[in-house]
């Protein structure tokens, strides 16, 4: 029979889930302003290139893409005043002055005849690295405490 005078366990024995996650709720806030950011400028990007860009199967794929990553940005907009009492657009800021140089980068080549660079750019380097920060931030985060970020960035993968 348990002892009725020692305290009871916080989680039920199955549940394997961690309170803490690797991040403070500053770190967390300053990632998803930097989230944000990118996702913005992904939108603006991609929407500029639609009337720069010759190939009209392109145009397309480009259009639906820009919305997506405006949508991936509202998402994490909506993320960052439940995590921090402050103005979220003082958090939306590049992560570091070489993600800012890479999206300048990105958005230079304006010729029709440079589509293949921006694709590139975009498709072969940012996203896969975008998609490697957010499971790096997801792995490393608690399932209890940032439940909302985990949805938002579960969201944000499609």
């Amino acid at each position: 029979m348990a002892d009725p005078k020692k305290p009871r366990p916080a989680f039920a024995p199955w549940d394997r889930r961690e309170l803490p996650g690797a991040f403070t709720v500053e770190e967390t806030a300053r990632r998803v302003g930097a989230y944000k950011w990118v996702e913005m400028r992904l939108f603006e990007a991609l929407g500029g290139w639609v009337a720069t860009v010759p190939e009209l199967d392109v145009k397309t794929r480009l259009g639906t893409h820009c919305y997506k990553h405006a949508w991936h940005a509202e998402l994490w907009h909506k993320r960052l005043p439940e995590l921090r009492e402050m103005n979220p657009d003082r958090l939306t800021l590049p992560a570091n002055e070489h993600v800012e140089r890479f999206m300048s980068a990105i958005t230079e080549p304006e010729e029709p005849r440079q589509t293949i660079e921006k694709l590139v750019g975009v498709y072969r380097v940012l996203i896969p690295h975008k998609i490697a920060a957010y499971t790096y931030h997801l792995n490393n985060t608690s399932t209890i405490t940032d439940a909302p970020t985990i949805r938002s960035r579960r969201l944000a993968r499609r």
